[in-house]
């Protein structure tokens, strides 16, 4: 019940504990430094490929939680300003992209991943004052340096330059850490101001030279080239706030400063050697790999965006929509963060949230003159490595980036309050984080729920492949009961009641009706119809729809391929035409990794090759085999690799796609001996 007792005396008001007005404002303040100093460890996953939900979850349902404590700190009161406004508009906004989404599973979860980020915005302008600042930069730089360090041993170790610790993969692990280096700068600078102590100030620069090291071994371009221009930046606030005591010091510290940068210089140039520099050689080429991988995908992005600009086709719905729109492979993000919230959320959306980072920028550079110069300059060179390096990856689509953007802008914004929010000690519990409790806990239990079906649908095929289909069948079905949203788990449901010899189909039509994009989920329908006797008309409809959500899939060409073939179809050799052709545009040319093996090409060869004799093209049929070979004898040499990637890619039902590598390259070998 809502308190109506009188306001407490000035007195009692002064009474804290640890500088807060409550246990509540303390235990909410303590789950944010938790969040920041762990948050990296636990929370850098991509969930859309790795479909580890737990992590997201957890984070959802302690933000409730921390919510609550703020319901009852009296004076931990919401703030509202233009900032604030346009991140609540962006909210929105992907709430109404939600209710159009073409898969509005995955679709909420992000929603409650973007919300929950919105409650660390917020609570870190309810619980903000000058006093604590050194609390929060302090969090975040450690907590960035604990994960960097088991990546700076491994380095050491395996000289592997491409690490990336607990994110993703390194590009992410870089965007993280070009944020940090202006935070982990400024950490000296305010630790000196609070206790003076030349011990703790040269303690506090560890994790900034410890970060530094770490961005060296991911290896980014991107994150490299990031972290540099938000240095310069944070360089340039602190220069215009205090450049004539700084050349002071150095006039009276010359040696020292000299010495120093020499010492570092020799040190980022012995790292850099090893890690970045090889990489910047190989990206001078027009034609490297990397770089017009990512510019085919962001056309094709583009694409998507003008597809349907005003709502986007739904928060993470990249993964779902992308393959009807490649111009090259298959990738889950756009690496792109802009481009790809503008897909997904449409065009407002992403503008929405521009606004509101230009805002709270604006708001911080109007502080440099201030005391809270060190925090302008932090805070700004976050936010700006954000922006620079989602031109080039998907960091935005990370939580603990989020995290990061969320707590920068938060600063930034409350920089400029000059006086405390109005006081009401009327009621005990504050209404709008009552509001806020609903909101995470609601998508904290959604995405328990996703979690529980993932775990659930893993032991499922586990009994399957132990010799246990019926088993299996029964753990997929409480998967769904779990989860029944999920396309994914209704298509892993089909699949295991084919492979036991039943009737899946009922499930695919389930698997289309809540997510109709995927290709997948149309040719499991098609293969299930073809077993089940319908007639080839009716399986051909079925693979048309899923070449339509996927033209540029080799895989499903040639399985398509292969069907028509056996049906006396003679539109079979258009699909192998069409795959060969692949080879010399950008989807064959630039691979998502330049070792990329496409063996799809050697299948359709063995099977196209034949009919190209017979219609007068033994030639294109001999440089086709030849060609073949080669690519036959690439993938004995990254097999292993290509596994990996398709893993990593979230093929999991599909890890033996080089199984028959022996077995093409034999009829290669025979097709060769007939054609010369």
């Amino acid at each position: 019940m809502i308190s109506s007792r009188p306001a407490p005396e000035l007195a009692a008001r002064q009474r804290d504990i640890l500088g807060f007005d409550s246990l509540p404002a303390l235990l909410a303040f303590g789950a944010l430094l938790a969040l920041l100093g762990f948050g990296p460890a636990s929370l850098s996953g991509f969930w859309p490929s790795t479909y580890d939900f737990w992590p997201q979850a957890l984070f959802l349902l302690l933000g409730a939680v921390g919510a609550l404590f703020l319901a009852l700190s009296p004076r931990a009161r919401p703030r509202f300003e233009t900032t604030a406004w346009l991140l609540l508009a962006f909210l929105g906004w992907n709430l109404l992209s939600t209710a159009a989404s073409v898969y509005r599973h995955d679709s909420w979860l992000e929603l409650s991943r973007i919300g929950g980020a919105l409650a660390v915005f917020f609570a870190t302008r309810a619980l903000w004052t000058p006093q604590r600042a050194i609390w929060i930069v302090g969090a975040w730089a450690v907590g960035m340096a604990w994960v960097c360090l088991p990546a700076l041993v491994d380095f050491v170790q395996t000289r592997n330059s491409r690490q990336f610790g607990p994110f993703y993969n390194p590009n992410l692990f870089a965007n993280a850490l070009a944020m940090t280096l202006p935070i982990a700068a400024i950490l000296p600078l305010l630790v000196r101001r609070k206790w003076g102590s030349s011990f703790l100030v040269a303690l506090s620069g560890a994790p900034f030279l410890i970060c530094g090291a770490g961005l060296l071994v991911t290896a980014s371009k991107g994150g490299f080239l990031a972290a540099l221009i938000a240095l310069l930046c944070t360089s340039l606030v602190i220069g215009r706030a205090k450049w004539a005591e700084i050349a002071t010091f150095v006039r009276r510290n010359r040696v020292a400063v000299g010495v120093s940068a020499l010492v570092l210089a020799l040190l980022f140039a012995f790292l850099a050697a090893r890690t970045i520099v090889p990489r910047l050689q190989q990206a001078r080429g027009a034609d490297d790999n990397s770089t017009m991988f990512r510019v085919f995908i962001w056309r094709s992005t583009l694409d998507m965006a003008q597809a349907k600009p005003l709502l986007g086709h739904g928060p993470a719905s990249f993964p779902h929509v992308y393959a009807r729109f490649a111009q090259t492979g298959y990738t889950r993000s756009a690496h792109q963060s802009w481009l790809q919230i503008a897909a997904e959320s449409g065009i407002p959306a992403l503008l929405l949230l521009l606004g509101a980072v230009v805002v709270a920028l604006k708001n911080g550079l109007a502080r440099i003159k201030t005391a809270d110069w060190p925090l302008v300059a932090g805070c700004c060179g976050a936010v700006v490595a954000l922006l620079l390096h989602g031109n080039v990856d998907s960091g935005f689509q990370t939580t603990s980036i989020l995290i990061f953007l969320s707590v920068a802008l938060a600063v930034l914004v409350s920089l400029n309050d000059s006086a405390p929010p109005q006081e009401n000690f009327a009621s005990r519990l504050n209404p709008f984080w009552l509001g806020a409790t609903l909101l995470p806990a609601l998508g904290g239990y959604q995405t328990q729920k996703a979690a529980a079906g993932q775990d659930a649908s893993q032991l499922a095929d586990q009994f399957a492949r132990n010799g246990a289909p019926t088993v299996g069948v029964q753990k997929m079905q409480e998967a769904i009961a779990l989860d029944p949203s999920s396309a994914r788990l209704w298509s892993q449901l089909g699949q295991l009641q084919e492979a036991s010899g039943g009737d899946g189909r009922a499930a695919f039509q389930t698997a289309i009706a809540l997510q109709p994009t995927r290709a997948a989920n149309w040719a499991n329908l098609a293969r299930a119809g073809e077993r089940a006797g319908q007639s080839p008309a009716e399986v051909e409809k079925l693979y048309e729809r899923a070449v339509e959500n996927d033209p540029l899939g080799t895989r499903l060409r040639l399985e398509r391929a292969r069907w028509r073939l056996e049906t006396k179809n003679g539109a079979a050799y258009d699909d192998l035409g069409f795959i060969l052709a692949l080879r010399d545009v950008p989807y064959g040319r630039y691979p998502a990794l330049a070792d990329w093996v496409n063996l799809d090409f050697a299948r359709a060869t063995v099977l196209l090759a034949p009919h190209l004799v017979t219609t007068g093209q033994k030639a294109r049929a001999k440089r086709l085999v030849e060609l073949a070979l080669g690519d036959v004898e690439r993938a004995r040499h990254s097999q292993a690799g290509n596994e990996a990637i398709l893993r990593a890619a979230g093929q999991a039902t599909d890890l033996d796609a080089n199984a028959d590598l022996e077995t093409v390259a034999a009829q290669l070998a025979g097709l060769q001996t007939q054609l010369s």
